[in-house]
């Protein structure tokens, strides 16, 4: 007879065999005695609360079934509405469908706090405004006490994948309104976690090529251009075996300018990458704006 994992023995043996400290996981999410309840099968935590738990381990959650209340089932949906109105730029949408969020909460739960004050700033960040978007973001750190893990060094950080893009859409605001050296700190801590602990290959493939072209162009504005090329080289290598464009352009742009510094060759084959990159980037919603059709001839007689 099979015997199946229940959630307690699942998260009890993941933390042990990856020697993991009870107080280090559910720091700012729930009591020792809570998770030792969740462990020992006393209890069921809510769905935000397992997945939380689960990503700080390392376990990606949405391959197990969970019994979901109604509530839940909502919360979630309205998360998906919100997030891809973000993605769409429909601002007026992300606001609505937040403010039912918001509403659906009956107490002020700390993940479902965090979540709403990160795509507050989110929200603020599209509309412009930095200033707000860092506080909102600051006020969602604190929901489970990440500045002080953030500080931690021995063993690695422990982080959801709320965390994880808190730490991204901060380091983002402090890069573009212009303290460099603290964005770099923060993506660096990003870089590190991806690349040493288990991660959702969603998340890192939308995520970690973005890292390395932020800090590639401090990097370069701090005059080490070995660094740069060695971090654009891994940006476009992950990018390409995913098929995935966002800034690829950009990275290609920049990895032109560190070579002509560094007195290195850009080949052919790469400029035409790049042009071919600025045709796609000038389409929108499948069809080439007036600008990329222009490109797209001149490009097409050059090389008759």
């Amino acid at each position: 007879m099979i015997h199946e994992n229940t959630f307690g023995e699942l998260m009890e043996s993941n933390r042990k065999v990856k020697n993991v400290k009870r107080t280090k996981l559910c720091r700012g999410l729930c009591s020792i005695m809570a998770l030792s309840r969740y462990e020992n099968d006393e209890r069921m935590p809510e769905k935000i609360m397992a997945d939380s738990l689960l990503e700080r381990l390392g376990i990606f959650p949405y391959q197990f079934e969970f019994v979901l209340s109604d509530e839940e089932y909502r919360q979630i949906m309205l998360r998906k509405e919100i997030e891809n109105a973000i993605w769409e730029d429909d601002i007026e949408m992300a606001k609505d469908s937040l403010g039912h969020y918001k509403d659906s909460i009956k107490s002020c739960h700390s993940l479902h706090m965090q979540y709403v004050l990160l795509k507050e700033g989110e929200i603020s960040k599209k509309e412009g405004n930095l200033s707000l978007a860092v506080k909102k973001f600051k006020e969602a750190m604190q929901c489970t006490e990440m500045e002080e893990a953030l500080k931690e060094s021995e063993g690695g950080i422990l982080l959801t994948n709320t965390e994880t893009e808190l730490i991204f859409q901060m380091a983002e605001c402090l890069y573009l309104t212009g303290e460099k050296q603290k964005s770099n700190e923060m993506f660096h801590i990003l870089k590190k976690y991806m690349e040493e602990f288990s991660w959702d290959n969603e998340k890192r493939v939308m995520y970690y090529p973005h890292i390395l072209y932020r800090m590639s162009d401090i990097a370069c504005q701090n005059s080490d251009f070995e660094g740069a090329e060695e971090m654009l080289l891994k940006a476009r290598e992950e990018m390409i075996r995913e098929y995935q464009l966002w800034d690829l352009y950009e990275i290609m742009s920049l990895l032109k300018d560190v070579r002509e510094k560094m007195g290195k060759e850009f080949t052919q084959e790469d400029s035409n990458f790049m042009t071919a990159l600025k045709i796609i980037n000038m389409s929108h919603r499948g069809e080439l704006t007036e600008e990329g059709i222009e490109l797209w001839q001149s490009t097409v007689n050059q090389q008759l």
